[in-house]
């Protein structure tokens, strides 16, 4: 990064600490402004790829101020969670470890059960690979979304992860020529491709499991994601939106291309 940006970054990381200290009614030291602006600088250098396509950057740095008001406004959120997990206090631990058992349920059951693993590996055996690759799953937070759902997020990948790799093979079934397909086999971003099929998922999961990603898309196509979620049709948010069912349509669809972009990259 060359001189004249670091700088730039600098100072508007100065700003935006300053900004964040006054609306929260508390008086730093000029140390403390100091040591906030350099640690933000550090986290927004480390996000430069999560940067929502839809914040207005400076024109100096390439960082919006909004984005990095989130960060600072997440840190003072989240912070304490994330140190007490580093410093492994107990109730933050059994919070974190019901978690990431839950998720690990949730995902072996959806994306493993029809798979035979290495070495008969069980559900038990998950979690404790997801255990072993924590610290840098917790090192690694953006602090641009809550440390949850990035944690949600990390144990997605693993166990997808875990499918895709070759050490598995799947277990082969008799299918019934009028038998449906089961929706409980199908990942994420191919629930996406139909709007139906997202009603046989639990909302609240999904949209956890989005957050992160929604983020970066622009408003408009946000709001068709979210209208899916919803279970919104295309002629009721049309109408909701003043925009033509075609308009939702085109939306829609470069959504579902930029979140499998996202979620594949």
């Amino acid at each position: 990064m060359p001189d004249t940006i670091e700088t730039s970054l600098y100072t508007q990381c100065v700003h935006r600490a300053n900004a964040f200290f006054l609306r929260t009614g508390f008086t730093p030291l000029p140390s403390h402004v100091e040591l906030c602006a350099i640690w933000l600088m550090k986290q927004a250098v480390k996000n430069r790829n999560r940067i929502p396509s839809d914040a207005l950057p400076d024109p100096r740095t390439g960082y919006p101020d909004s984005y990095l008001d989130d960060i600072l406004e997440l840190a003072s959120v989240e912070g304490p969670y994330v140190a007490a997990l580093s410093e492994r206090d107990e109730e933050a631990w059994e919070r974190m470890s019901s978690l990431i058992v839950t998720r690990v349920h949730s995902y072996f059951w959806r994306y493993l059960s029809n798979v035979v693993l290495r070495g008969d590996m069980q559900e038990e055996d998950v979690v404790q690979e997801c255990w072993v690759e924590f610290a840098d799953w917790l090192s690694a937070y953006p602090y641009d979304c809550k440390l949850e759902a990035w944690i949600t997020q990390c144990v997605y990948y693993k166990v997808r992860g875990i499918r895709e790799s070759a050490d598995y093979k799947r277990v082969m079934r008799q299918i019934s020529i009028d038998a449906s397909d089961d929706l409980d086999s199908l990942n994420l971003l191919e629930t996406l491709a139909d709007d139906n099929a997202l009603h046989a998922f639990s909302q609240a999961e999904l949209l956890l499991m989005l957050r992160i990603a929604l983020r970066r898309l622009p408003p408009l196509q946000q709001q068709a994601v979210m209208s899916i979620l919803s279970g919104e049709d295309v002629e009721e948010c049309s109408q909701r939106m003043g925009r033509s069912t075609n308009s939702i349509y085109k939306l829609r669809e470069r959504a579902r291309k930029s979140l499998r972009q996202y979620m594949e990259s």
